[in-house]
């Protein structure tokens, strides 16, 4: 396998300010930035719930908020993008990976898996696609752009 970079695209100033003066509302997933324990995934029409793992590579990931990312296919189960700089790491082998999925390998490469299989190499957990139902439609079959807020 080649190493493809990608460059992450930061979007324009469309997006909403930072709400700072409100209180954060709880257990939905739209707290502020420093209390936020989920994130959104948007795959075109499709958007996906994800929570964070509670680890240093979650936090950094966060603060790359919002980002979207060109991701590649690779074996027919994940998508992948090297970004530019690196994340703090404490890989490890999960045994399986998990449909959902959100991992580092290495210290600089994002990937979603859409599949469950067993694995040998080993990743930083980022977080978990809460609901997967729809998640390999969406991903489908071919390089996708991701977007993270």
């Amino acid at each position: 396998m080649a190493l493809l970079s990608c460059t992450p695209v930061i979007p324009d100033a469309k997006e909403p300010p930072k709400q700072e003066t409100e209180e954060p509302e709880t257990g939905n997933g739209k707290d502020d930035d420093k209390n936020m324990i989920s994130m959104k995934m948007i795959v075109g029409e499709y958007t996906f719930d994800v929570e964070y793992a509670d680890n240093n590579t979650a936090e950094a990931f966060k603060k790359m908020l919002p980002v979207t990312l060109k991701m590649e296919e690779l074996n027919g189960n994940e998508k992948y993008c090297y970004i530019d700089s690196s994340l703090p790491t404490a890989s490890s082998n999960p045994g399986t990976i998990n449909a959902g999925d959100i991992m580092l390998f290495g210290s600089n490469c994002i990937v979603v898996f859409y599949e469950t299989f067993k694995t040998s190499y080993s990743y930083t957990r980022i977080g978990k696609v809460k609901d997967t139902a729809s998640l390999k439609k969406a991903l489908g079959s071919a390089d996708v752009t991701i977007k993270f807020e």
